[in-house]
């Protein structure tokens, strides 16, 4: 064998090699930082645990908007209000479908078929979520409302008799979490019967029911957890309560508050201290991935179609360029013009929580109600 096949060969075997550590599923993106990482692995064992905070941490060193390799896939990562602003809002329409990854979707989700939320984009996500925002717009959630009577009325007297009126400490998680309700409810019955006759749409329908549930299991209870803990417990709970308790009385002096919170959001503290909550316990600290059928430009950079992007909605929430104190629980700064996206809590864009209509309007009349039935003070016993 001569010397320049040998080097040929071994040339080969170096670019092979190089490949199989530092390859990825898309190109190096010119121009855009990167975050350095092991061959093969790339930044998976530097990520850890709290994706968030340490994304939130690269961004410091490397821009908010950044490259890294996670095992084989290239990600892009937003860090700041501005940046997902840009690529999320401004971009929305190229920044529209999901990535398909084989854990989730091959080996999870392949018994119970994909969400609207994690379904790429394609003509059937497109009639699925138009089905899902039909029932979630404004006119279709106040038809709900009745719902969100019986349940916050049914947990707040459970609190009330469980506590014996207020002697007792509790913890309000279980109070609500009722989404799983009694199998052999009727209703739960009819609707799992009316499915089954119409096949033709089964998987359609169980796209949109899985949706329906899944959006709101952890959300709106965990959001609502934490408010009351923050009430309870916070520097400033105690008299972020009283304030709330004294609006609640202005708007309503009549003391029809709980009924009057059905029909109107009429309390501009009570809806600013929901978004402060919101935004305080991102509940999905980075949102689920998107990837772009369009080259999108940053700063100069153009990111190419097939990109797949993480919104770090944590550190989006909490960035000091956008928001004064962001470690501060501080409902005020929702009182003043906040036109726009207050916050990413929902997403954002094209693909953004299409329920958060009512979860805002679940928030909004759970905290009316919760505070005008209570007062929350720290536990008796610590534990």
């Amino acid at each position: 064998m001569t010397l320049p096949v040998v080097v040929a060969a071994a040339a080969v075997l170096l670019y092979l090699a190089y490949r199989f550590l530092y390859g990825t599923d898309t190109p190096h993106i010119k121009g855009l930082p990167e975050v350095p990482g092991l061959p093969l692995f790339g930044s998976l064992f530097e990520l850890g645990t709290n994706h968030a905070k340490v994304a939130q941490g690269w961004a410091e060193k490397y821009g908010p908007v950044f490259q890294v390799r996670l095992g084989n896939r290239r990600i892009v990562f937003a860090n700041t209000f501005s940046s997902v602003r840009h690529l999320w809002i401004t971009s929305q329409s190229a920044l529209i479908s999901r990535p398909t990854l084989h854990t989730f979707h091959t080996l999870v989700s392949s018994s119970q078929g994909y969400t609207i939320g994690t379904s790429p984009w394609d003509p059937s996500c497109k009639a699925r979520r138009r089905a899902a925002a039909t029932a979630l717009n404004r006119p279709a959630v106040q038809s709900y409302m009745p719902l969100i009577d019986l349940e916050s009325t049914v947990s707040i007297k459970e609190l009330l008799s469980d506590s014996k009126n207020g002697e007792l400490d509790l913890d309000p998680r279980a109070y609500w979490q009722r989404i799983e309700g009694d199998k052999e409810d009727g209703l739960l019955k009819e609707i799992t019967e009316v499915e089954r006759g119409v096949s033709n749409l089964r998987t359609e329908l169980k796209s949109i029911g899985l949706t329906m549930v899944s959006a709101g299991l952890d959300t709106v209870p965990g959001n609502l957890i934490m408010g009351i803990a923050y009430l309870a417990c916070g520097p400033s709970g105690p008299s972020i309560q009283a304030r709330a308790l004294a609006e609640i009385n202005k708007a309503y002096p009549d003391g029809d508050a709980w009924t009057g919170c059905l029909t109107e959001e009429k309390i501009p503290y009570v809806t600013a201290l929901v978004k402060e909550i919101l935004r305080f316990w991102t509940v999905i600290p980075i949102c689920l991935p998107r990837v772009s059928v369009r080259d999108i430009e940053w700063e100069g950079v153009v990111i190419p179609a097939g990109t797949t992007f993480y919104m770090n909605a944590y550190a989006a929430d909490y960035d000091p360029t956008h928001f004064s104190d962001p470690h501060l629980f501080n409902p005020d700064r929702y009182l003043a013009d906040t036109a726009g996206t207050p916050h990413y809590a929902y997403g954002a864009g094209s693909r953004m929580c299409v329920g958060s209509h009512l979860a805002n309007r679940e928030l909004y009349t759970a905290f009316v109600r919760l505070i005008c039935a209570f007062e929350f003070v720290p536990p008796k016993n610590p534990r």
